[in-house]
């Protein structure tokens, strides 16, 4: 049987930033313990704040313990070396050293990746309630171990909520990325009985009313693959 773990990493600034990402965690959250999420159960997902992680051999003992992985971060990033640093306790962490050798692994970063100037977010909604996915069950859990099961090892694959040089957009409800990603599969869903990674994300992008772009990088990406 595959062994996996979901770890959520969040870096807020201040309770206010804290109370946004809350609501980032809950979306992924919902998704995660759904069908097409795989039927996670809570003792299989992580939430940890990056602040207060040491050292980055505390994230690499969680990884490594498993064969497959979901991770996610939201908040403040530092950008630099065309990268995304995630802080960490007393230094920062290179977003793709999360990649780890032989597993199989699906990053999701709803980050700015610039290190110019923060602008204003422009003014965006999402119907929320209208964000939902297949309560989860055996078959579901079934089918999802066999997709993951069948990958090559490695599988990796980092999805960015923007594009590189872009800014990350939040408003109350949490980020723009996440609020859009989850938002653009439940609808996916709703008419077809599977979908992949790749073509939610060429969803996202094809719209011309997209304010913030995704970018979808690494391998076998339309073998993630997404079922009601």
């Amino acid at each position: 049987m595959i062994t996996r773990k979901a770890i959520l990493l969040r870096y807020a600034k201040n309770l206010h930033e804290e109370l946004r990402i809350n609501r980032d965690f809950e979306l992924v959250k919902m998704f995660l313990k759904s069908a097409p999420g795989g039927c996670f159960e809570d003792n299989e997902i992580i939430e940890l704040k990056t602040n207060e992680i040491q050292d980055e051999q505390e994230l690499f003992v969680l990884i490594d313990a498993v064969d497959y992985t979901f991770i996610y971060f939201s908040g403040h990033s530092a950008f630099f070396e065309r990268r995304i640093h995630i802080p960490l306790k007393d230094k920062f962490i290179r977003a793709f050293e999360l990649q780890r050798d032989n597993k199989k692994q699906w990053l999701f970063f709803d980050t700015c990746r610039t290190s110019q100037e923060i602008t204003q977010s422009p003014v965006f909604s999402f119907e929320r309630v209208d964000i939902e996915f297949e309560e989860k069950n055996l078959e579901s859990y079934r089918q999802w171990t066999h997709d993951i099961n069948i990958l090559p090892i490695p599988s990796r694959l980092n999805y960015y909520s923007t594009e590189l040089g872009k800014y990350a957009f939040t408003n109350e409800e949490g980020g723009y990325g996440t609020q859009l990603f989850f938002k653009t599969l439940s609808e996916l869903l709703k008419t077809k009985s599977q979908v992949n990674l790749k073509e939610v994300e060429y969803i996202i992008n094809q719209n011309n009313n997209t304010i913030q772009k995704a970018t979808l990088i690494g391998t076998n990406y339309d073998r993630f693959i997404f079922r009601n």
